[in-house]
């Protein structure tokens, strides 16, 4: 291994570690087990070091005398004050902060300003319709936020800590397909009707499951072997509209794993199924 790969390998363990000591010495998250914290501190260094755009939070409760907002807030700024890639790490919520979306902005902005977005596909009930481009009102929203993190590129002073990017009157039919392109899914799901579903009930899906595998050569002292970066699906019949994803997500990832020093390839794997309902 080079030298060079070398020191990006210890960067890279060094977020990982560095993040993880930060959450457990937080009052916010002191009843969480260390797994859990591992799982949300290699999201959080994924997104910080440019692998990929977005994630959700989920998998645990924050002390409820702090609460998540708060507590999200105080660790976004403590990561800043001692690595500098979370200087772009800005948390994206809604009013009632009931959804947080870490979010690496340079690269969304890059993202935006390429039209890069996923394949919209409409649902309705059980069928599926390729949308050629986004909603209007979707697109309405990715150009508020296009010129939101202009304005603060352009700025002398430091990204906020979080954003209020979402409003109480967002219905899925905004909600679903933005946080799609958030957390970087090929396909953005975008519900009709009343939005309630269920939606592709019994329908043939192709599951693409993106994950870090074992490096051959092994890498004992890095974090993350396994770990899932994103998982999704997509109605089978309209696999030959949307393209050869599978390709896309390797083009995607790959290069990305690689100048972030993570010491883990990338590994595509799919399956057909059927569910008795999708989850949005």
């Amino acid at each position: 291994m080079s030298s060079q790969a070398s020191d990006l390998n210890m960067t890279y363990n060094h977020h990982v570690e560095a993040v993880c000591r930060t959450l457990q010495r937080s009052t916010a998250f002191r009843k969480v087990a260390v797994q859990k914290l591992q799982t949300f501190s290699l999201h959080l260094v994924l997104v910080a070091l440019g692998v990929r755009t977005g994630c959700l939070f989920g998998g645990f409760a924050v002390d409820q005398h702090i609460g998540p907002s708060r507590a999200f807030e105080q660790l976004i700024q403590e990561l800043r004050e001692g690595l500098p890639s979370f200087r772009h790490v800005v948390i994206f919520t809604d009013p009632d902060n009931t959804d947080f979306f870490f979010v690496n902005v340079v690269l969304l902005l890059q993202r935006l300003e390429r039209d890069d977005l996923p394949a919209f596909v409409l649902l309705e009930g059980q069928t599926a319709t390729f949308m050629p481009a986004p909603p209007q009102s979707v697109r309405a929203r990715l150009d508020e936020w296009l010129d939101v993190l202009r304005v603060l590129q352009r700025s002398d002073a430091p990204y906020p800590p979080s954003l209020t990017t979402f409003t109480q009157e967002d219905s899925p039919a905004e909600r679903v397909p933005l946080a799609a392109v958030l957390i970087e899914y090929p396909v953005a799901y975008v519900p009709g009707g009343d939005h309630s579903g269920p939606f592709l009930s019994n329908v043939d899906l192709e599951v693409f499951t993106c994950s870090l595998a074992q490096d051959a050569r092994g890498a004992p002292q890095a974090v993350g072997p396994g770990h899932t970066l994103q998982q999704f699906s997509c109605p089978s019949s309209l696999v030959h509209e949307v393209g050869d994803i599978a390709g896309q997500l390797e083009r995607r990832f790959s290069s990305r794993l690689a100048e972030a020093g993570v010491p883990y390839p990338l590994q595509v794997s799919h399956r057909t199924e059927r569910l008795e309902r999708v989850a949005l």
